[in-house]
């Protein structure tokens, strides 16, 4: 009797120490995320199912080339992206550390889209240069500091679409309202 009084001892301990371990991964996953939206600017949103769908839809259906998604958080534009062109080589750039990790383990375990790469990494310290189509889903203060960052780093040709908020200043040559709560748009932008 004492033996299995001890061996349930020994599970209540286990169980407190995973139940413990938890909370503390909990804890410090959403203190990494409150740290970032701060030092960044905005927190990690996912991308609508809705205008996920409208994206894919008005992106050209033939398009080669290298396709950046910036800010590309959880995953949820840049893996449809990736599906949508496989052919094409599709990058996605995250500098918050949760949401990063988070997208990696779904392109390692579900995903496994060959042609897609996720870094963790900050896309103003990145070049542009190789980019023949961006993806963004971000913030105004973002996308003025991407406006100078287009026009000096972008190839003419290449296809801007970001969801919600648009390039300052820029004159796009399609914008799509969309039929949701908010009405967000999608604007479309060719560099010259």
């Amino acid at each position: 009797m004492l033996k299995i009084i001890d061996r349930i001892i020994d599970i209540m301990n286990f169980t407190n120490f995973v139940f413990i371990a938890i909370v503390i991964i909990f804890f410090i996953a959403c203190l990494s995320i409150i740290l970032f939206t701060l030092k960044l600017g905005i927190s990690p949103m996912p991308t609508p199912k809705k205008a996920r769908q409208e994206i894919i839809r008005l992106l050209p259906k033939d398009h080669n080339g290298t396709i950046f998604e910036l800010g590309s958080g959880w995953g949820t534009l840049v893996f449809p992206i990736s599906k949508h062109y496989p052919k094409c080589k599709v990058l996605g750039f995250e500098a918050s550390p949760v949401p990063w990790i988070i997208s990696i383990l779904l392109q390692k375990v579900f995903f496994r889209f060959s042609n897609l790469c996720i870094f963790r990494r900050d896309f103003f310290d990145t070049s542009l240069k190789e980019a023949s189509l961006i993806v963004c889903y971000l913030y105004p203060g973002a996308m003025q500091r991407l406006k100078e960052k287009f026009q000096t780093e972008l190839k003419p040709g290449t296809l801007i679409v970001p969801y919600t908020f648009s390039v300052p200043e820029w004159k796009p040559f399609k914008v799509y309202e969309m039929d949701d709560f908010y009405c967000s748009r999608l604007y479309l932008y060719i560099k010259d």
